[in-house]
């Protein structure tokens, strides 16, 4: 049996301590571990006859910006009714399967009707390169031709290049497009171009770099890890 006190860490309700322990869980214990106080968990396992197995499909976002990814999750063994209780980044959710997802990492607890549990994490991603057509890019001409180092803990050097002169922005945005830079917005000349962004500032996770000139946009992301 998986142990509880292992995974206490991805409990972040009352709902999904409640998912956890059964109905049966004092309102007192809920309202103990909300407030950081200590609670005997071993009173509360049990031995399971039969071993949960948890599979998974994962769709990722189809393109920069959108909120279309989601995750299939298939379970085996234990004994039903299953319960799940799903974390992620701003994200709780108990069904079994997930959808409408950002990219990024997501957990599930799943419990059975022994109270026997198991989790799985689960990485949604996005494109690694985006490109808009519908703004008429070419990107054989306009193109971020590299972010190095790629994972980085801190400074990344971007690579761009554009085929003549117009005026350039280059933004950098979060999983959800928000911008969160703007390293460039100026008139350029053709040719290529070598810059560095300093990303300390910013928590780890996973951002897209938007390159967009009159002739439309390209994206490449990056992930800053500590």
């Amino acid at each position: 049996m998986n142990s509880i006190i292992d995974r206490i860490s991805i409990l972040t309700s009352g709902m999904c301590l409640a998912l956890l322990f059964g109905a049966g869980i004092p309102d007192s214990a809920v309202a103990q571990i909300q407030a950081g106080g200590a609670m005997d968990f071993e009173a509360y396992l049990r031995p399971c006859p039969d071993l949960l197995d948890l599979t998974f499909e994962v769709r990722d976002i189809s393109s920069f910006g959108k909120r279309d990814g989601a995750v299939n999750l298939s379970v085996a063994g234990g004994t039903p009714p299953y319960r799940f209780c799903w974390s992620g980044a701003q994200f709780n959710e108990a069904t079994e399967d997930i959808h409408n997802l950002a990219p990024g990492m997501y957990q599930v607890l799943v419990t059975d009707a022994n109270n026997c549990d198991a989790t799985i994490s689960v990485d949604v991603g996005g494109p690694s390169v985006v490109s808009s057509a519908d703004e008429g890019t070419n990107a054989a001409e306009l193109a971020i031709l590299g972010i190095a180092p790629n994972p980085s803990a801190d400074i990344i050097t971007i690579h761009y290049s554009i085929p003549g002169q117009d005026n350039v922005r280059l933004e950098i945005h979060d999983q959800l497009g928000k911008v969160l830079a703007v390293p460039v917005s100026t008139v350029q000349t053709s040719g290529g171009y070598r810059l560095s962004f300093d990303g300390r500032a910013l928590p780890a996770g996973t951002y897209f770099c938007r390159l967009q000139t009159s002739q439309g946009a390209h994206s490449v992301q990056f992930v800053l890890m500590r």
